[in-house]
């Protein structure tokens, strides 16, 4: 299972979110399974693969970081969830909301004074064949959002391929 940069499908719901965005990218991974993916099922288990660990420390320390600079963070500085909630238009997904879903894709959608950022998990079946493509969006407002992101690009890059990695292996 090999996670792969790929360019945002014309299809997709975050596609259109891309027009003037400062950064975007699409990984994908493919992996063989007899099980039929679920998406409420598998954006859940994105968000859950890391309740634990260096990412979650990661975020929680980045959470105390932003305090002077008064970024959004959960008020819990949990920013992973441990229940799972069915996904719908309006909800909420960790620290996202929900601003469309179709059959296959869940776009989410993260407003702070910084920057914006759009988060996509689609899934596409075909057979045992499976495929996950998780895409991302960010559109920065300020020197804050430039100053931060600069700083988070390089994690977000081995988050995303390690949570691409890590569903694979655990729906296979």
């Amino acid at each position: 299972m090999q996670v792969q940069l790929i360019p945002i499908l014309n299809n997709s719901l975050v596609k259109k979110e891309a027009d003037n965005a400062n950064f975007t990218e699409c990984y994908t991974v493919t992996f063989n399974s007899n099980k039929t993916l679920s998406l409420d099922e598998t954006v859940c288990d994105c968000f859950q693969v890391f309740t634990k660990g260096w990412v979650d420390a990661l975020f929680r320390l980045r959470n105390w970081l932003v305090i002077p600079f008064k970024l959004k963070s959960p008020p819990d500085n949990r920013p992973f969830m441990e229940e799972r909630p069915k996904i719908s238009k309006g909800g909420k997904v960790a620290f996202f909301d929900v601003k469309e879903i179709n059959a296959n894709e869940v776009l989410m959608f993260a407003d702070d004074a910084h920057l914006n950022a759009y988060f996509s998990i689609a899934i596409f079946e075909n057979g045992n064949k499976k495929t996950i493509q998780a895409s991302t969006i960010v559109n920065i407002k300020n020197n804050v959002g430039t100053m931060y992101f600069a700083v988070v690009k390089p994690f977000h890059k081995i988050i995303i391929k390690t949570m691409m990695k890590k569903i694979a292996k655990q729906l296979s």
